[in-house]
């Protein structure tokens, strides 16, 4: 005779159940952004556990260790992850409001729920990033102009006190004006040596005649001996792989220790001393 019909009531969803729910509409807007599913996988188990190996991020997020290496540095290059070197090498995700601003940008009206992805992804995991962000004698390597460049903006968003910077052609930030000149507000002062051939014609680069409208003062001088910026004598942005016209391979090293950061403000003051004022 066929079984009895069970009476039992049906279960209630888990919290688990819930908790892959959410994962899926996450990963669909990531998607949407144009993150691939590996990528996905990876950025999530980084963004939850900041500071993670590669076995970890490995463990985490499912996808084979091999695998992780290269997608990894893919997120590094998109902007969205940044490394911290050490005896091992560790990962940890750029707060979502910042790393997705290019990519929701490009998309426009595209995908309308994209923004929306970002700022949950920002309110249940941005405390964590910000935390993780304020933490002192931290070496972070940053891959690709947009990367390095939104790492400057943020450096420079933040300083209190002092900006020293060494530049040369081509420049790699050209969009800092309001930055700049919110520093200056603040009270900060701006001093920017440029590595500049005597034979340059200074009225070629409206940069410069922007930086002095807005009160930095510059100078300049035939050779420099790389990119470099110190904020406020506790922050190095110095370059381990420098840019070429027309390519995408600048490669950036934030430094947070002051003892450093103090010797190479030495070393711009007295390149700042032999160089010729700009007017």
């Amino acid at each position: 005779p066929p079984a009895p019909l069970s009476m039992t009531p049906p279960r209630k969803a888990t919290a688990s159940t819930s908790t892959s729910t959410k994962d899926k509409a996450l990963a669909q807007g990531l998607r949407d952004l144009g993150l691939t599913e590996y990528e996905i996988r990876v950025f999530l188990a980084i963004l939850r556990h900041p500071l993670s190996r590669v076995p970890e991020i490995a463990k985490h997020s499912g996808v084979p260790q091999p695998k992780v290496y290269a997608t990894v540095k893919r997120l590094i290059a998109r902007g969205l992850c940044e490394s911290h070197l050490g005896p091992v090498n560790t990962y940890s995700a750029i707060p979502p409001e910042v790393g997705f601003a290019p990519l929701v940008e490009e998309l426009g009206k595209k995908h309308v729920g994209a923004q929306d992805v970002v700022q949950r992804l920002e309110k249940e995991h941005g405390a964590s990033a910000d935390s993780l962000a304020a933490r002192e004698g931290r070496i972070k390597l940053f891959q690709g102009r947009q990367a390095s460049s939104r790492n400057f903006h943020e450096l420079l968003s933040r300083v209190e006190r002092e900006v020293l910077l060494i530049a040369k052609i081509p420049f790699v930030v050209s969009d800092d004006d309001a930055l700049l000149a919110a520093a200056l507000e603040r009270g900060a002062s701006v001093r920017i040596l440029l590595g500049i051939p005597d034979d340059f014609d200074l009225e070629a680069e409206p940069l410069l005649d922007r930086q002095l409208a807005l009160g930095c003062e510059s100078r300049r001088t035939a050779q420099v001996p790389m990119r470099l910026g110190i904020f406020d004598r506790r922050v190095a942005l110095m370059p381990i792989k420098d840019a070429q016209a027309g390519e995408d391979v600048l490669m950036m090293l934030e430094v947070r220790n002051e003892g450093l950061a103090q010797g190479l403000a030495n070393v711009f003051e007295m390149l700042w001393e032999l160089a010729t004022p700009i007017e």
